[in-house]
């Protein structure tokens, strides 16, 4: 890619000396204006392309630590929202992140060990460490999309984030500067997502690139144990 983009600049410079040398003032006018906008639509189509090829790279980061985990979930229960959150949904209707329903779902993650390792390896500071806050409630995948998932497609879909998250199996938890619970090792969590009206009653557990379990979210005032 960079050396095509070396070439189009190349070609792009020529013709513009050539133009300003040789041809007419109208052809001059014509190649020079048309050789400057080929140049910055192609400047702008490389950088598209490494910010693809970099923002995937750091959600494959994140992701190798839970890559081939377990997640065990326990409950899923409908809950109002905590008092800080209330009358977050009539803040803006027309914003499609804005949650109109609060879930908790409490669940045990037991990451694979061999992934613990290569992300301790692979991935400086974070390495074997995972967010609580990572997960996300979105639609399921369709068949064959996790294979070669497209970064930028997940992130134009419309997930259920996580407004709290705590641990509940009894061990510590380690807080970051942002305050998300940041866990080394297996863990049972309790998560309060805000659902967004447009996502449907049946949902995945995501983690950056991956997708876990699959859950139904129960009626208003209900609880569904699962475990």
């Amino acid at each position: 890619m960079v050396k095509l983009y070396f070439i189009f600049v190349l070609v792009a410079m020529t013709a513009i000396i050539v133009a300003s040398r040789w041809l007419p003032i109208w052809g001059a006018c014509m190649v020079i204006p048309a050789s400057l906008l080929f140049f910055l639509w192609f400047g702008l189509a490389v950088i598209r392309s490494w910010t693809r090829v970099l923002y995937k790279a750091s959600l494959e980061d994140q992701s190798i630590v839970l890559r081939g985990a377990s997640v065990v979930v326990h409950s899923v229960e409908t809950c109002e929202a905590p008092e800080e959150l209330q009358g977050l949904e009539e803040e803006d209707e027309s914003n499609p992140y804005i949650p109109t329903r609060f879930v908790r779902v409490e669940m045990s993650v037991h990451p694979d060990p061999e992934s613990e390792i290569h992300s301790r390896e692979s991935v400086e500071e974070m390495g074997g460490r995972w967010f609580a806050h990572g997960f996300t409630l979105a639609e399921p995948s369709a068949e064959g999309e996790l294979e070669k998932p497209d970064a930028f497609a997940l992130l134009k879909r419309v997930p259920a984030m996580v407004y709290e998250a705590e641990r509940v199996d009894g061990e510590p938890a380690e807080p970051d500067d942002d305050d998300n619970l940041v866990i080394e090792g297996p863990a049972r969590i309790r998560l309060l997502f805000g659902v967004p009206s447009g996502l449907p009653d049946e949902l995945a557990i995501r983690y950056q690139l991956l997708e876990f379990s699959r859950i139904t979210l129960p009626p208003a005032d209900a609880v569904q144990r699962l475990t």
